[in-house]
């Protein structure tokens, strides 16, 4: 299978550190998320990721929604960081 031209050619220097960087920054918030979650004492708020009870979505009270938030978080970070890998291998 081969590649679109634009995704086939190597990535700058300048373009993998605006990558790199918004990996660390997306880290960041995941750290900083997880320290809210922490704090308010809302850990296991969804006990079956990705599901939270029943429904795809938490119930609306506060503790499931700081931890699925935590979770979406935490996915984007994951995310971005495998988009920072290719890029690398890509260099």
């Amino acid at each position: 299978m081969r590649l679109p031209a634009r995704l086939a050619g190597s990535v700058s220097a300048r373009r993998f550190a605006q990558i790199a960087t918004l990996s660390l920054l997306t880290f960041g918030l995941v750290v900083a998320s997880g320290a809210f979650v922490r704090l308010t004492g809302s850990g296991l708020g969804c006990d079956n990721w990705p599901r939270c009870g029943q429904t795809p979505f938490p119930a609306a009270h506060f503790h499931a929604l700081v931890e699925f938030g935590n979770r979406i978080v935490a996915l984007t970070g994951l995310l971005v960081s495998m988009v920072a890998w290719l890029a690398a291998r890509r260099g």
